[in-house]
């Protein structure tokens, strides 16, 4: 869902609406709304929706209105490749830490053929955390 700047008092408006509940039910993926400001969440939004697996956030530096941890709270997790390879289950990413984010989505089948359903998130940062945790295994600690 790509809801661009909509704030608390517009999403209360369109979650009146039985076609808006209906086209969000069941989300995987939503972009936060207002770049992920405490003006663009909504609780409510979540108790309709239901938690998506994983939030972006199109941010800048933070900023003392970010709702970031407030919008992982509510995801699940998503398996998200980062630019080293590695992948980690993400509830949130933000351009602030992860830089440019990538998502394909598309229809594959198991030779690569254009049939079945993916959906892959990649970005152009390392996550210094998977890194760190892969270099504990690797060194048996």
């Amino acid at each position: 869902m790509i809801p661009g700047d909509n704030e608390s008092p517009s999403w209360k408006e369109l979650l009146w609406r039985p076609d808006f509940v209906a086209a969000i039910k069941g989300a995987d993926v939503l972009l936060a709304a207002h770049h992920g400001r405490d003006a663009g969440f909504c609780p409510e939004l979540f108790e309709v929706m239901g938690k998506p697996r994983l939030v972006m956030i199109s941010d800048g530096r933070f900023g003392d209105t970010s709702a970031t941890s407030r919008y992982s709270s509510q995801a699940t997790g998503w398996t998200v490749y980062d630019a080293a390879g590695l992948q980690d289950s993400r509830k949130c990413l933000t351009t602030r830490c992860d830089g440019h984010i990538t998502v394909k989505l598309g229809w594959l089948d198991a030779s690569n053929t254009a049939k079945g359903n993916f959906l892959n998130v990649t970005t152009s940062n390392v996550n210094h955390g998977s890194l760190s945790a892969l270099m504990k295994v690797a060194h048996g600690m």
